[in-house]
């Protein structure tokens, strides 16, 4: 669709050639192709129970969204489906998975008009689903909606959380440090999956493990058979604060704040840092690496590249402790 930021046309040219009277040896060679990275949009940043939203429209209703890396699809809160009186698609269902079980969801919701920045689609499916932190719901600045892989993959991702500001960037023939970034910045490779989430590998206490990069979770977490693997024991979670996390359906889940004398990620080492212990395991996920890491830095997500990039800011350094 012609000016859609979220949608990109994909061509196929087959173009037909006659061999007949060329020599066997003559074989066509493609010049070299650089790197195009080209600048899309920019989207102020708002913050909301530790997290960062965007404003976006739905039929023309602003509407404010969680942008969340970790999600597999793109969802908007059933409060904010009966006030807009948004259609079900019949045709089609949908299972939610998430810390706190499945939540099965009938059939998406189909939106007519959606807006964010310069983009604009049209009769777009969403998930139903609450994103929003329990308590904050209906509040100024809670998110009704969040924003996942199905719209972000498409694009370079630049945040910019120190000042406010997602940069959404296309790119071909690009590889390597391709990003536009002056100062020293880290350059992690990382993995997708099948489902499109991407992940990089970390260390807790010096056992390597792959963690989640999620934009939608305010604290790091790692399931308790993680936590089992890497040697933290069922007594000492026992002598750990007791909290709670939240899941997809915004349910309670008891969680343990644990001290692991190591948690590594790239370069950066920290000792005694606290990470949540949900009490069940987070699926095929090992460890969800939040907004309490990622907070006082520029991350720059590369889901064509599998490639993360991290730039902690200099002003950010005596602001924000480590997780």
């Amino acid at each position: 669709m012609s000016g859609s930021i979220w949608l990109r046309a994909r061509w196929l040219l087959a173009t037909a050639v006659s061999l007949l009277g060329l020599p066997l040896c003559v074989q066509a060679q493609e010049p070299p192709k650089s790197c195009s990275l080209r600048r899309v949009t920019e989207l102020p940043l708002n913050e909301s129970a530790n997290r960062f939203t965007i404003t976006a429209h739905i039929n023309d209703h602003p509407v404010v969204m969680l942008v969340d890396t970790g999600a597999g699809h793109s969802a908007i809160s059933p409060e904010l489906v009966k006030r807009l009186r948004l259609p079900q698609d019949r045709r089609t269902s949908i299972t939610v998975h998430g810390v706190g079980g499945d939540m099965r969801v009938a059939h998406p919701v189909i939106a007519r008009s959606f807006r964010a920045g310069d983009g604009h689609l049209v009769n777009y499916e969403f998930e139903v689903a609450n994103a929003s932190v329990p308590g904050l719901t209906g509040q100024p600045g809670a998110p009704e909606g969040l924003l996942g892989l199905d719209l972000l993959s498409y694009y370079e991702l630049e945040f910019d959380f120190p000042n406010r500001i997602l940069t959404l960037y296309t790119q071909d023939n690009c590889a390597g440090s391709f990003i536009p970034w002056t100062g020293p910045f880290e350059v992690i490779a990382g993995r997708r999956q099948l489902d499109g989430q991407l992940f990089i590998p970390v260390s807790l206490n010096k056992e390597a493990i792959n963690a989640l990069i999620d934009t939608g979770a305010t604290r790091s977490a790692l399931g308790i058979d993680t936590a089992h693997d890497v040697g933290v024991s069922d007594d000492e979670l026992r002598l750990d604060r007791a909290t709670y996390s939240f899941g997809v359906p915004g349910v309670p889940v008891r969680a343990y704040e644990h001290h692991f004398d190591s948690f590594t990620v790239g370069r950066t080492t920290f000792h005694r840092a606290p990470l949540l212990i949900p009490d069940e395991r987070l699926g095929v996920v090992q460890m969800l690496l939040g907004m309490d890491f990622f907070r006082p830095r520029k991350l720059w997500v590369s889901f064509k590249t599998e490639q993360i990039f991290l730039q902690l800011m200099p002003a950010e350094r005596a602001v924000h402790a480590p997780p």
